[in-house]
């Protein structure tokens, strides 16, 4: 799965659950209300308003992130990882490299020195 992908699964999961979560908010406020339990209405008005607060800030980055891309459709990604120097320079006899962040290994290594998982 590519980044843009999770990006969006991301977003439509943030966005999911803020409307989820204001619906739940409101039909708790409307029981409260219909049973008369005042006291219990004041939580339920917070997170009416903590979780709509929510939505328009998610919704608001959303527009910003849009816009950002608009503008600059080739910027480089600042989550990718930059090639490391070593990774230019042609391999020597006998050099092994760790497959899961590329430290240079010795032979005789059964886990890597950098990250520590097995070989």
């Amino acid at each position: 799965m590519d980044r843009d992908t999770e990006r969006k699964a991301g977003k439509a999961m943030t966005l999911g659950m803020c409307v989820f979560s204001l619906l739940f908010a409101l039909f708790w406020c409307a029981m409260v209300y219909s049973m008369g339990a005042w006291f219990m209405l004041i939580p339920g008005v917070l997170f009416v308003g903590f979780t709509a607060y929510r939505l328009v800030i998610c919704l608001k980055l959303s527009r910003e992130d849009k816009e950002k891309q608009q503008k600059k459709p080739n910027a480089p990604d600042p989550w990718d990882r930059p090639q490391s120097p070593s990774s230019s320079l042609p391999p020597q006899e006998g050099t092994r490299f760790c497959p899961y962040c590329g430290a240079s290994l010795e032979p005789q290594f059964v886990f890597c020195p950098k990250c520590g998982r097995r070989l």
